[in-house]
């Protein structure tokens, strides 16, 4: 159990339908109920209709904390703490929950913190300064890589003391109970955002397997004496992007140099996501799509035994290179690629165009880079038989 909540999770299979995320539907109905009254639907909701048994299952899938993994990895298994936060006349109790969750989704951002007062769910996937974020030496700037890290905080005590709104749709930050707490909700916020982004390219391995283990405790002393948290040590990252890329494909790299700057652009990327510039999704779309584009002209190049020069003379080449679509074309008709990948690149190809030929600046969101980086890559893969770290 995390808290009031439970955290193993059996293996996930695929639903026959995927949930409707339109406000308008049953199913976003029964996810929100569930979701934002998690503990009180598991707990204490008395009955046995079907609406209630329902409610009751939704909530235990629904609820943030039954996505926090559970290790037996020396390193990464959640903490959790409890204490209370006195005041004078009263005192609220205090529960974090802390970790590395298995059912990340780039496209809605679903990590950071979740505040639960008096187990309803006031606020969730806060990321911001008074949690920690977008300080360098905490959890540091939002981003893709430090998406595993989620936070659970859980509050009780008597509705005056408990720091919500007025409406009870977000935290109050003012001196008092949240201020209290603040400093060892940061600390684990800090940490498993460190780690996330540390085994960023081992999640498949090290993170998403685990799906049920023991949460370890966190010593109450060492909050009450205002010390720092004894977590483990975090791991070492030994080796860049690019020198695990590099390592990985050394056989590949050997037979064919001209490979590696079809990696290192795919590195480039990776770069240019940690980097605070306000238009490094623009760069790295514009990127992606080149080295999308190079790559199928450095195989017609250098497939002689497919592209045979008496065939594919210099002035046939230049005129093949000329139009994507004729680069494409020659290259499809030897590898067999899928069309989803092709229609994607199309997509993205366009985009491109609007950035470069267009007076309106496009938004390119980290989601859509995260897309197209994958799909280059499997292009790359098939092409070359490159290999990649999800």
């Amino acid at each position: 159990m995390i808290g009031n909540f439970p955290f193993t999770r059996s293996p996930r299979s695929s639903p026959a339908r995927p949930p409707s995320k339109s406000p308008n539907s049953a199913n976003h109905f029964w996810q929100t109920i569930s979701r934002n009254y998690a503990g009180t639907l598991v707990r204490r909701m008395p009955g046995s209709s079907a609406t209630v048994a329902r409610l009751r299952s939704t909530a235990r899938r629904s609820c943030p904390a039954s996505s926090i993994t559970g290790h037996t990895h020396p390193i990464t298994p959640p903490r959790h703490v409890a204490f209370d936060v006195t005041l004078p006349d009263a005192h609220v109790h205090v529960e974090i929950t802390a970790g590395l969750i298995t059912d990340r989704d780039p496209a809605t951002e679903n990590y950071g913190v979740y505040v639960y007062c008096n187990h309803r769910l006031v606020v969730k996937e806060l990321k911001t300064r008074d949690v920690g974020y977008f300080v360098s030496t905490e959890a540091g700037v939002p981003h893709p890589d430090a998406s595993l890290c989620r936070a659970i905080v859980q509050l009780q005590g008597s509705a005056q003391l408990i720091p919500w709104n007025s409406s009870k749709t977000n935290i109050n930050t003012a001196p008092g109970v949240f201020q209290d707490l603040r400093p060892t909700l940061i600390q684990l916020v800090a940490y498993f955002s460190s780690l996330s982004r540390r085994t960023k390219h081992a999640w498949g391995d090290d993170v998403t397997p685990y799906t049920s283990g023991a949460i370890e405790e966190v010593s109450v002393t060492d909050i009450a004496s205002g010390k720092r948290l004894n977590l483990p040590r975090l791991p070492r990252v030994n080796k860049r992007q690019v020198e695990h890329l590099k390592a990985d494909n050394e056989r590949v790299l050997r037979s064919a140099p001209w490979t590696v700057g079809l990696l290192e652009a795919i590195a480039a990327v990776d770069i240019l996501a940690r980097q605070r510039l306000d238009t490094r999704n623009r760069i790295a779309l514009i990127l992606l799509d080149s080295n999308f584009e190079i790559g199928l002209k450095e195989f017609i190049v250098h497939r002689a035994d497919l592209y045979p020069p008496k065939q594919y003379p210099d002035a046939r080449i230049r005129h093949i290179f000329e139009s994507r679509a004729e680069v494409i074309k020659e290259v499809t008709a030897h590898v067999k690629i899928p069309q989803a990948f092709l229609d994607k690149a199309s997509h993205y190809y366009a985009l491109r165009n609007k950035l470069i030929h267009e007076r309106a600046t496009v938004n390119i969101t980290d989601a859509e880079v995260d897309d197209y980086r994958a799909t280059v890559q499997h292009v790359l893969k098939l092409l070359f038989k490159l290999k990649f770290r999800e």
